[in-house]
């Protein structure tokens, strides 16, 4: 573009309509001339920062921002869209201090206040956030950016029905607010309300290219038994092949719907993009879920020229190979990495599953020493502990009190509204991949964020439970990976509840993310064997193939509830005939 004139006003008139146009590569010329003329002037230099952040100079622009701070020091919008940028960069400290400089220089103005609160939420100072928010709303009580910040927030402290209320505040002040629609729907679907699908179709209306939005459209539909939903989801995988995301919760959908072909989508999406290695990581992982390693195994070396020479996939791959048998081959591979907690763990397990326990304890007490936390190596530890005759498995497993099964006090009128809300709710045709549970079905989200009485009534029989169990443990020991929390509040961590028919059971299993788990026995199955659906603690996985029983047996009694340590392997014995109803949860440190 051709600059001509000298008027600094003019040059400045036209640098704006530039910006305003669109063109910034035509703006910026314009702006230095100004600067060459006039010399630094904040407007000038403000100018010019939003310039560079519209062509995507980031770092001229927080220069340029900076210097027209200290040109226009009373100006609070320059350091607002300074914070602005700087938390799109990740400097969310950096932006926190200036929408801090920018509420100082002009306290009243409501702009700065709302977003160094959304800023201090992306921080996790929690506190600090709600006290911003709070004094926005007081100063404008109708804001509906304030009031859907403020929902996300309680939303995420899991306050669903403040998060519901702040949503609905937002949405009637300003019906069409993309963020609060979005987000009402979110809480609509985690709270298990008839609304959810209408709801995320009117924000799908508002974003429909937001692929949070679809994800969430589909699976409330899905979840109200309307085939739409799994369509939708065909639709967008056939549309965007690279979206992971869609493929993997089809697979689920599918799953549960009781469809075969679960991993049909990937066929497509493949044959368009085959040097996608995530692509094909995701449809292994998917085979994993759903059992079926020697698909996975096979898929994986159908792709192994994509990743030759990566250590995390070759990892990947031995995984995999020692579940589905092929011991030698994982061992080969194993024996070609370097040493890491995660090789560790693999070449842990594969050792259980060869018989040399001793290596497998050797392996897996050098990954807790450094990931204390780690509570799938915890519970393949015990098992090694066990074959070995290590007493450390006493104190890890054995110390009485870590396990409890107490009566919940819940009455037969109680249990009867339970179980009869439980089983409107448990739609799925077919067991969900990634789970536990063999010939039965199991509720989508968190179960103790619905908000049916039936619900309300369990969930504070169970936290009595808790409680009481909670006060009864061993001693504090700064070494156990539960009993180092044994003064620490906890908090749930997911909810739910499965429901297993004839021939049906868990393998066992244990929660990677817990800390403590759960089984509260709502129906216990017919048959004259005591044992018949009965949860066992402490049994490894049948796949491995080692000769030791469960530590614990437990006949399940309706209204009773077990609790234990996650790192506990368990599962359930198989039952003839009937229904094993239960709820189940974890906790976590809060």
């Amino acid at each position: 573009m051709t600059i001509t004139g000298n008027d600094p006003n003019a040059l400045f008139r036209a640098a704006e309509a530039a910006y305003a146009q669109g063109r910034p590569a035509d703006a910026l010329p314009l702006l230095n001339r100004v600067s060459t003329l006039a010399g630094p002037h904040g407007a000038v230099l403000h100018l010019t920062a939003l310039v560079f952040e519209q062509l995507g100079q980031f770092d001229e622009a927080v220069l340029s921002y900076e210097r027209a701070r200290k040109a226009d020091r009373d100006n609070p919008e320059i350091v607002n869209n300074l914070g602005t940028l700087l938390e799109q960069l990740g400097r969310v400290a950096d932006a926190v201090q200036a929408y801090g400089a920018a509420i100082k220089r002009a306290p009243q103005w409501i702009d700065p206040l709302i977003n160094r609160a959304l800023a201090l939420h992306r921080m996790g100072d929690i506190m600090a956030a709600r006290a911003d928010f709070s004094s926005a709303l007081a100063r404008a009580p109708r804001n509906a950016r304030a009031l859907a910040g403020l929902a996300a927030l309680e939303r995420a402290e899991d306050n669903l029905e403040a998060a519901a209320l702040a949503y609905d505040k937002a949405l009637a002040v300003a019906p069409g607010f993309a963020l609060a629609l979005h987000g009402r729907a979110r809480v609509a679907m985690e709270r298990g309300e008839p609304e959810a699908p209408s709801l995320f179709r009117a924000a799908y209306q508002t974003l429909p290219d937001n692929r949070d939005v679809l994800m969430g459209l589909a699976e409330t539909l899905d979840a109200a038994g309307d085939p739409e939903g799994r369509a939708l989801l065909s639709a967008a995988a056939l549309r965007e092949p690279h979206w992971l995301a869609a493929h993997e919760m089809l697979a689920r959908l599918k799953a549960e719907a009781g469809e075969r072909d679960i991993t049909a989508s990937y066929d497509a999406a493949i044959a368009a993009q085959p040097g996608t290695i995530e692509l094909h990581q995701s449809l292994w992982r998917t085979l994993v879920r759903a059992d079926d390693y020697s698909a996975a195994l096979k898929a994986v070396r159908a792709a192994r020229h994509l990743f030759a020479g990566s250590a995390d996939l070759a990892l990947e791959e031995a995984t995999i190979a020692s579940e589905a048998g092929d011991t030698d081959g994982a061992t080969r591979l194993l024996d070609t990495l370097p040493a890491s907690p995660a090789r560790d763990t693999v070449a842990a397990r594969l050792a259980l599953r060869l018989g040399d326990a001793e290596k497998a304890a050797r392996l897996l007490e050098g990954v807790v020493k450094e990931y204390p936390s780690n509570v799938v190596a915890w519970a393949h530890l015990d098992v090694a502990w066990r074959l070995t005759n290590d007493l450390r498995h006493d104190w890890l497993s054995g110390q009485p009190g870590l396990v409890a099964y107490r009566e919940t006090g819940l009455d037969g009128a109680s249990l009867a509204a339970i179980v009869e809300m439980l089983r409107t709710i448990h739609r799925a045709r077919g067991a969900p991949i990634g789970q536990s549970v063999r010939g039965g079905t199991q509720t989508r989200g968190r179960l103790f964020a619905r908000t049916e009485p039936a619900i309300g009534v369990l969930r504070e029989a169970i936290v009595s439970v808790v409680e009481q169990h909670c006060a009864a443990l061993p001693a504090f020991d700064a070494a156990h990976p539960l009993l180092k929390h044994r003064s620490n509040r906890l908090k749930f961590d997911g909810s739910w509840s499965i429901r297993l028919t004839d021939g049906g059971a868990h393998i066992n299993h244990v929660h990677p993310q817990g800390l403590m788990s759960s089984a509260l026995h709502l129906i216990a199955p017919s048959g004259d064997a005591g044992d018949q659906g009965a949860l066992i603690l402490g049994a490894p996985p049948v796949e491995l193939g080692l000769d030791i029983g469960p530590l614990q047996t437990i006949a399940p009694k309706p209204g009773h509830l077990a609790l234990f340590p996650s790192y506990l392997f368990h599962g359930t014995r198989t039952f003839a005939a009937g229904e094993r109803l239960t709820v189940a949860f974890d906790l976590v440190p809060a």
